[in-house]
């Protein structure tokens, strides 16, 4: 379908001067967009407002893309002007986005965000939209990213959001029916709208679509600001798993997308809102592979708020706590958080002075996960409150109570498997009113006390492992007289008859080999899960499976961890020895000072320059055993955070990170003072140089800072 254009004789080169950044000024009454797509704009080659090579280029006209790039000719420039563009799309990298480039006589260009004539709706939002081949006009300001030419959120004249004419495609189907629809399956659901999403502006983005059995989000800005909470709404739309991640295991949000209203009206026969009891630690606990995104909850909580920045930078996180205060769901708000000020009359302030009590406030929340942050292989559920009820009825007696006091306190206090003994100090009591009448009291006993033992001392229960082998731990909970039991079963073993090996001989294991290594936890990796692992013949780059096991990790920790043995990077790059896609089998824990074991390999004699010349494809300069120790300064600049060791000789070194917040805790040495600087050398990318991953910092007066980027 190719983008009509009606060619009209002008004589006045401000004929669209005006927009506003909108494209939606436009005098012709045949402008509104049509199954064509018709548009009243004249062609860029006839308009009187296109000017030629070498001449100055006014805002608000036609201009092609080699007349585009003359006005951003350097690394980062960019116009506060808009201009108009007329192309053919050559390819779409983004199709909900709208990233595509485009091309005419003259060049290619990249377009970064695209959006409808009235700049409401983004480019995947369109139900008819233009495609790769087709012609069209567009509007917006230019940027040469790092020598990328670019205009970005660009205006597509003559394109906006209408239903198609034909809604056969689209298969009726129920709400529940539609969670289990596959992906890009067109959808035609009704349900009531129960909540909106919004983006900073305040604009709706997407809303909770409930009816009395099931519940989805619809992510579409164009069907949301045509419905209000309490309709009954008919609508189409494209099944999507948006942001689905197979290393986090995540399946994404499932979600309809790219919708639009068939009809509305408001619900003469309001739902149930279809929900699930559930503690918020068990909410919060749940896998990212289940597929709970959309689907409602309903937990007593009480809801907290931290407001931080000063004036225009200034934002409020809320969270949704659980009753026992150990685990908090964190609200997602794309607007800074001014989006759920009406929780405030529901926040319970726990920011009191010493000796006050916090007055709690709790509620009866109805909330959904609706998606997930994901980092590498790991991510946190993020949520949406739809309702809140006050005065929630939190009392437990009985087995409730000891079930709450149970999956609150008492059972991650085991692992499953014990390596060392934890000489553990054990809950034995719990007090608090406002959920349980009187105190509640815990005891525990092992059916096999050649495994683990508890013992009381002035009123103090500690769990030792004093032997190899497994044991039936029971747990006897009493609550106001009654008693109520649960039973964990955990094992003991001897972690040095397991065939572990040395760094060394990870190193020289075979390529793509399942290994077990053991060694001391160092500092953490830069845009990679993981951190260093030493022992006293060297040190090598482990890159966790998930993110999730850097949360029980602490730097000195003797651990075992299993992994794959393996060269990251592309085939130039031999050297870059990692244990990849690992996982922490034992945390022996202890304080360990991987330092003092890293003392014969830590190399202190090479300059940045010597540094910046080795070749990373050269297998005689460098190896995966040694660290590197350089005294100099530290620049840190730019808004990706950019870092490089200087020193006094003119030599430069670079250090690795994946964007600005891995490398703040490096500005503070950014003083043009000198700082003893460790780091590994890294080549994470495949190239045929080395970048530095810094390790730590000393000062002057031999105070370490370490990289604990990575560590909870």
């Amino acid at each position: 379908m190719k983008n009509k254009k009606i060619l009209l004789l002008l004589t006045l080169p401000l004929f669209l001067v005006g927009c506003n950044g909108t494209g939606s000024s436009n005098p012709s009454s045949g402008s509104s967009a049509t199954s064509e797509a018709t548009t009243s704009l004249p062609d860029s080659s006839s308009s009187t407002s296109a000017t030629s090579e070498g001449e100055p280029i006014e805002p608000d006209t036609y201009i092609t893309i080699a007349q585009a790039k003359t006005l951003i000719p350097n690394d980062y420039d960019e116009t506060s002007d808009k201009y108009y563009i007329t192309a053919t799309i050559k390819k779409i990298e983004d199709d909900f986005n709208g990233h595509m480039v485009i091309e005419d006589e003259t060049g290619s260009l990249t377009i970064y965000y695209s959006h409808s004539e009235d700049g409401a709706y983004r480019y995947g939002e369109l139900l008819v939209k233009p495609q790769v081949g087709e012609e069209v006009t567009f509007y917006g300001t230019l940027k040469n990213f790092k020598g990328t030419y670019e205009m970005e959120d660009a205006y597509m004249i003559g394109w906006n959001y209408e239903l198609p004419e034909d809604l056969t495609p689209y298969t009726q189907m129920s709400i529940a029916d539609a969670r289990l629809a596959e992906q890009d399956e067109l959808v035609r659901v009704s349900g009531e709208v129960i909540a909106f999403t919004y983006n900073i502006s305040l604009s709706k983005t997407g809303f909770m679509l409930a009816d009395n059995e099931s519940s989805i989000y619809v992510y579409s800005s164009a069907a949301a600001k045509n419905v209000e909470v309490g309709e009954t709404v008919d609508l189409i739309g494209q099944k999507d798993f948006y942001g689905a991640s197979t290393n986090a295991k995540y399946g994404g949000s499932n979600q309809i997308a790219n919708a639009g209203v068939v009809s509305h009206e408001e619900s003469t026969s309001p739902i149930t809102l279809p929900t699930q009891d559930i503690a918020m630690k068990e909410l919060k606990e749940k896998a990212l592979s289940e597929d709970i995104t959309g689907k409602l909850f309903k937990v007593k909580a009480y809801i907290t708020s931290v407001t931080q920045g000063v004036e225009a930078d200034r934002y409020t996180n809320y969270y949704i706590n659980d009753l026992s205060g150990t685990e908090s769901g964190r609200v997602y708000s794309q607007a800074s958080g001014s989006d759920f000020k009406w929780l405030d009359e529901y926040v319970t302030n726990v920011d009191v002075e010493e000796g006050q009590e916090i007055d709690y406030n709790y509620v009866t929340v109805y909330v959904t996960p609706l998606n997930a942050s994901v980092s590498g292989f790991s991510g946190e559920w993020r949520y949406l409150p739809v309702k809140v009820e006050a005065n929630a009825d939190v009392k437990m007696e009985g087995e409730a109570a000891a079930t709450f006091v149970y999956d609150s306190f008492i059972k991650d206090q085991f692992v499953e498997t014990y390596v060392a003994d934890p000489n553990e100090e054990m809950v034995t009591s719990y007090t608090n009113a406002d959920l349980v009448d009187g105190e509640v009291t815990i005891e525990y006993a092992s059916s096999n006390t050649s495994v683990a033992t508890f013992t009381t001392e002035n009123e103090v229960t500690t769990m030792n492992i004093v032997g190899q082998g497994d044991t039936e731990i029971t747990v006897t909970i009493n609550v106001g007289g009654e008693t109520f039991t649960r039973k964990i079963n955990i094992s003991s073993i001897d972690v040095d008859a397991l065939d572990t090996l040395t760094t060394k001989q990870a190193v020289e294991a075979e390529k793509e080999s399942k290994i077990m290594v053991r060694g001391i936890v160092g500092p953490s990796t830069m845009n990679q899960p993981g951190f260093y692992l030493f022992d006293e013949q060297g040190v090598i780059a482990i890159r966790m499976l998930d993110y999730e096991y850097m949360d029980s990790l602490s730097i000195g920790d003797e651990v075992i961890i299993q992994g794959t043995r393996t060269l990251w990077g592309n085939s130039t790059a031999q050297r870059q020895i990692v244990v990849g896609n690992s996982e922490l089998l034992y945390n022996l824990y202890g304080e360990h000072d991987y330092q003092e074991l890293a003392k014969n390999y830590t190399i202190t004699d090479k300059t940045l320059q010597e540094l910046y010349d080795m070749d990373s494809t050269d297998t005689d300069t460098y190896t995966a055993m040694n660290i590197y120790q350089v005294t100099c300064k530290i620049e840190v600049s730019g808004s990706y955070g950019n870092a490089k060791l200087k020193d006094d000789q003119g030599g430069e070194f670079s250090i690795y990170s994946g964007n600005a917040g891995q490398t703040e805790w490096l500005k503070e040495f950014a003083d043009g003072n000198n700082y003893t600087f460790e780091f590994a050398l890294v080549n994470w990318n495949g190239k045929n140089y080395f970048r530095g991953c810094i390790l730590s910092v000393t000062d002057s007066h031999g105070d370490v800072t370490y990289n604990t980027y990575n560590f909870n």
